[in-house]
């Protein structure tokens, strides 16, 4: 093995170890997890999604946005409700519509682009970011 490769390997692996490049610095924790108020809203309202940021000194290094999907739990299939812009601190609010054809029932909303799923590939498990509500039978 060449002396510049073990010099690279040790770099690498050290990246690797700390999290380097996921574009997060100052800290190693995950985004203090999202609310959904009101936690019970007809279909058609409005709700609001939002998250304090990350739970240390962490920050994101470069802009981030994080894309929304609404779950009905097997009820319906999943509807994208948009993108947010993210703090560097990982703080977020964001007002998004429920579709007005949601059924009544739990329904969830999903938040992608966060450390919960860096790295998430096809073979292993992602956590999901996201918060519960339900969808209220019409009046």
């Amino acid at each position: 093995m060449r002396p510049w490769s073990l010099g690279l390997t040790a770099v690498l692996l050290v990246a690797g170890l700390c999290g380097c490049g996921d574009g997060v610095s100052g800290g190693d924790c995950l985004p203090e997890l999202p609310t959904v108020e009101p936690a019970a809203v007809a279909a058609g309202a409005e709700v609001t999604v939002a998250s304090t940021g990350f739970t240390c000194d962490a920050r994101y290094d470069d802009e981030r946005q994080y894309s929304l999907q609404m779950g009905f739990e097997g009820r319906a299939e999943p509807v994208d409700v948009g993108d947010v812009d993210v703090a560097a601190d990982g703080s977020f609010t964001v007002t998004v519509t429920v579709p007005s054809t949601a059924s009544p029932g739990s329904s969830a909303v999903s938040i992608r682009g966060s450390r919960y799923d860096e790295p998430c590939d096809d073979s292993s498990s992602c956590a999901l970011y996201g918060a519960s509500f339900v969808v209220l039978p019409a009046a």
